[in-house]
């Protein structure tokens, strides 16, 4: 899926933490701007879908 459902936020140094229950961290620095995003997205260019699937990539399945 190629939409941002829910935006993150493009605070912290314009990126993100994803922090896991073993204790190690990823951090990432967003590639396109999310400040002024609507709350439901499309994918807005290729380094906006690069952060997308950065994001997708480390969600667990369920």
């Amino acid at each position: 899926m190629n939409e941002w459902i829910s935006i993150p936020s493009d605070r912290h140094a314009q990126g993100a933490n994803l922090s896991y229950v073993d204790g190690h961290v990823d951090q990432h620095r967003w590639r396109h701007p999310k400040a002024k995003m609507a709350l439901r997205s499309p994918v807005q260019g290729k380094e906006d879908l690069q952060d997308l699937r950065w994001l997708q990539e480390r969600l667990p399945d369920l």
